[in-house]
């Protein structure tokens, strides 16, 4: 019996751990800029801020970065919607949906080669798509707080996890399967 799930175990374990570690790692890494007095938001959290910043900008929005010296974040606001800035903190930067993305792939499958562009694609692609939902949020934060609320909770959540599937669907149907000449 133990055989007939066979690849089921071994997927599950070669995700749990690739997700576990590259969370403590990232964990870790999030970890050290918090102890910083006064706590930073990380790097690749400003990066991320700062290319929506400058996303608005090109738009035509005024719009500028602030940051508080008592919370690991980073703060836009549009002028004339100063008190309805948005807050990027270290969730919003797409890193952990990037680590379970990364896991999935590895998990699933053993084709290396495929991997070589199809994991760095499929990062860029929720990076892009991560940049679109901050940018529809910081712009949503300045229309209505009903809606940016329900919108980041909700909406772009899900949105964003029916995307990572779809990746993940291309990967095991297209990408990730050995071809009939490979089985």
């Amino acid at each position: 019996m133990l055989k007939e799930f066979k690849p089921t175990i071994l997927f599950l374990l070669k995700f749990g751990l690739i997700f576990g570690v590259g969370s403590l790692i990232y964990g870790s890494y999030i970890n050290n800029y918090r102890q910083l007095d006064p706590p930073q938001p990380d790097a690749f959290t400003l990066w991320v801020a700062k290319q929506s910043n400058s996303i608005l900008q090109t738009f035509g929005y005024e719009a500028d970065l602030w940051y508080p010296e008592t919370e690991p974040i980073v703060v836009i606001y549009i002028k004339g919607f100063e008190d309805d800035n948005v807050s990027f903190y270290e969730g919003c930067n797409g890193m952990n949906i990037m680590i379970l993305f990364v896991a999935f792939v590895f998990a699933f499958g053993n084709r290396y080669k495929q991997m070589l562009w199809f994991l760095p694609a499929g990062l860029v692609a929720i990076h892009i798509f991560n940049l679109f939902r901050l940018l529809s949020l910081s712009i949503m934060a300045t229309l209505s707080h009903s809606i940016f609320h329900f919108t980041h909770k909700y909406a772009f959540t899900g949105v964003i996890y029916a995307f990572v599937l779809f990746l993940w669907y291309l990967w095991a149907t297209k990408f990730g399967k050995p071809s009939a000449s490979e089985e």
